[in-house]
């Protein structure tokens, strides 16, 4: 029965160690996991960095270059102008055609206007869920943005009015200086008027659409962006959740496992106690005089006992307490042998690299309390 114990405390033990190493590794596998994922994530984020400061310089380069060509455009104009002496009509024209182009900035910056007000509102009202310092970042760079736009509209506004005052001043001139070949120059500035105004309207729909390209792109990568953190956080939500309900399914496993443990040392040591009470109540009812208690345990030392052999340890054991220390598959084995006259006992502390315990004398389980008071030196 005892070897049986034993084979079944080595066996626990050994489940024990097994599943300790499969709940390691388990942990070290999503760890490895976790720190994947972050990595992409780290990455994607400086991906999409990287190409927003690529698209921003782009744009500016676009715009750099677009301003140049209108201030050669206008440069252009205002020589042709100023060359071909134009008469009233075509500056009629020019007119009108300047008030229709004034209402149709005018009107697009309105409509674009009215857009990324209605833009800030619909990510206002996603960012409201977002946290604190997310809502007053993406904020301050709206009104940083709306700001810009409404200094650039001002500034437009004011250069428009500029422009139109210098052309007015200079239409005044140019209508002193009209001359008679306005008819033979009509046809040839009609032709260049028309194709200028053509290639002006294309010029003007191509920009336009590849502002509103440009655009949606954005819209699109900023919804990506927003989306792609929405998910990141519910995933690593999600991870904390799961690993939570592990670490408390594995607690609880250990505690019921812990609790086993004790409940069956603690059977053990009862069933011992009983086996040692009824061995001694027989050793007692066969041999009432013979002193066979170990020491310290209430043992009458005034009884007299017939003559009897040295137990064998005594021959290699001095009289007192001898202890010895040994590490046998991990687990830290106390052997402390007691001496008395002829008598001798073996107790034996056993400590499991899991933290569990376990008391003998002579292989009889006793409790920790009965090994330290009867091996006292």
């Amino acid at each position: 029965k005892r070897k049986a114990e034993e084979d079944a405390r080595i066996k626990a033990e050994q489940e024990a160690k097994r599943k300790a190493e499969e709940d390691a590794r388990i942990k070290a596998e999503q760890e490895s996991k976790r720190k994947a994922e972050e990595d992409a994530r780290i990455k994607a984020e400086q991906e999409a960095k990287r190409k927003a400061e690529e698209d921003a310089r782009i744009k500016a380069e676009q715009e750099a270059k677009l301003k140049a060509e209108e201030e050669a455009r206008v440069k252009a104009e205002q020589e042709a102008k100023r060359k071909a002496e134009e008469d009233a009509r075509i500056k009629a024209e020019q007119e009108a055609k300047r008030k229709a182009e004034e209402d149709a900035r005018i009107k697009a910056e309105q409509e674009a206007k009215r857009k990324v007000e209605e833009e800030a509102r619909i990510k206002a009202e996603q960012e409201a869920k977002r946290k604190a310092e997310e809502d007053a970042r993406i904020k301050a760079e709206q009104e940083a943005k709306r700001k810009a736009e409404e200094d650039a509209r001002i500034k437009a506004e004011q250069e428009a009015k500029r422009k139109a005052e210098e052309e007015a001043r200079i239409k005044a001139e140019q209508e002193a200086k009209r001359k008679v070949e306005e008819e033979a120059k009509r046809k040839a500035e009609e032709d260049a008027r028309i194709k200028a105004e053509q290639e002006a309207k294309h010029k003007a729909e191509e920009d336009a659409r590849i502002k509103a390209e440009q655009e949606a792109k954005r819209k699109a990568e900023e919804d990506a962006r927003i989306k792609a953190e929405q998910e990141a956080k519910r995933k690593a939500e999600e991870d904390a959740r799961i690993k939570a309900e592990q670490e408390a399914k594995r607690k609880a496993e250990e505690d019921a496992r812990i609790k086993a443990e004790q409940e069956a040392k603690q059977k053990a040591e009862e069933e011992a106690r009983l086996k040692a009470e009824e061995e001694e109540k027989k050793s007692k009812d066969k041999k009432p005089t013979r002193y066979i208690s170990p020491p310290l345990l209430g043992g009458d030392k005034t009884k007299t006992t017939p003559e009897k052999q040295a137990h064998p340890l005594c021959a290699k054991y001095p009289q007192g307490v001898t202890e010895e220390d040994n590490f046998v598959n991990g687990v830290h084995i106390i052997k402390r042998i007691v001496v008395r006259d002829k008598d001798a006992w073996v107790y034996t502390k056993k400590v499991f690299n899991w933290g569990g315990k376990a008391f003998f004398r002579d292989d009889v389980p006793i409790t920790e309390s009965t090994f330290e008071m009867e091996t006292k030196k």
